[in-house]
């Protein structure tokens, strides 16, 4: 009998989180569900093979690949879903830990609506203080839509593990991935695919309300050759594409692309501290370029782009005295 739901875990030399979001998974797993754990490991040099091994000769429902080589973040998670052998997956990452109750959610609001995507409200946390700030409002209701460019604005399909998808539909499109390739977008744009599923097909939608997971928020987006200043000039290209394909409105794009510029400051901060290496007249031109319609680009990017260090130094630390009282 097939699963009721693949969980796809793509993962790369984060053998501790990976523990904890495993073990994790093994706690709340349903006794009334069929659930299957796929992970693909692009070819992690620490200790996650040995684990996955491990994992693999306890629990049957434990799948693990790995690949010859690094291939990337995004075709690592495709190669996951396309392993997997149920008809829905949820696209989890390594590091984020699923809460109680949130499997049995999903499985359940799949069974009754047979939706063509699932977004989970979720929570994030920090390593450092072990804190947990609400990032969404907890609902406990759930909201049911076939109007598509409406769901892309008010949920923002932007984070990887509250992703289910029906797996059929998110295969069909999975050439967006090699175009957006070639357009030099770094990583994470597996997501994109979502957006051109959902407003194509126009098949049902679910945005479950009640907060499903905690994301980690550690800056990580500053390390392992990630360049951050490509997140939001990779959105409003992808915006641009949605528009130009005729799937959305300008004024839904304006709308999105306008959100995200206005929350990327604290990441440009750390950034200009910290990496200054990274921040490379390559991405510049190209926030600017793809940005400078949009105004939150002047109030909320260009400031902390071009401001002196002296003067970044103590906005970060009233950024984070913020957030700990949050």
């Amino acid at each position: 009998m097939n699963p009721s739901l693949s969980i796809c875990i793509p993962t790369f030399n984060r053998i501790n989180y990976l523990k904890k979001t495993i073990d994790q998974l093994l706690a709340i797993l349903p006794d009334d569900d069929i659930i299957e754990i796929v992970i693909s490991d692009n070819h992690s040099t620490d200790e996650t093979f040995s684990y996955c091994c491990e994992l693999t000769n306890k629990y049957s429902y434990v799948k693990y690949y790995r690949q010859e080589k690094n291939i990337g973040l995004d075709l690592n998670a495709l190669d996951a879903i396309e392993r997997s052998n149920a008809e829905y997956c949820w696209l989890l990452s390594d590091d984020d830990i699923p809460l109680e109750n949130s499997i049995s959610r999903v499985c359940k609001v799949i069974r009754e609506f047979a939706p063509i995507l699932v977004y989970l409200n979720y929570a994030g946390f920090k390593d450092d203080h072990e804190l947990k700030t609400l990032v969404r409002e907890n609902k406990s209701d759930e909201a049911c839509t076939s109007q598509h460019e409406e769901f892309l604005r008010r949920h923002l399909l932007n984070h990887f593990s509250a992703t289910v998808i029906q797996k059929k539909y998110f295969v069909k499109y999975k050439h967006i991935l090699s175009e957006y390739k070639k357009m030099q977008f770094l990583r994470g744009y597996i997501l994109c695919i979502s957006d051109y599923m959902i407003l194509t097909e126009k098949k049902l939608c679910i945005f479950i309300g009640e907060v499903s997971l905690l994301t980690r928020n550690n800056e990580n987006l500053l390390g392992n050759s990630y360049n951050p200043l490509s997140i939001v000039s990779e959105i409003a290209i992808h915006y641009k594409c949605l528009r130009e394909n005729r799937l959305i409105s300008r004024k839904i794009e304006s709308a999105v692309v306008n959100h995200y510029l206005r929350g990327f400051y604290h990441i440009i901060i750390p950034m200009r501290l910290f990496y200054n290496d990274i921040h490379t007249s390559f991405y510049l031109d190209r926030i600017h370029k793809y940005c400078y319609r949009f105004k939150n680009y002047y109030f909320y990017n260009l400031p902390y782009l071009i401001l002196p260090i002296f003067i970044l130094k103590p906005l970060r630390s009233f950024y984070l005295a913020c957030t700990r009282r949050k």
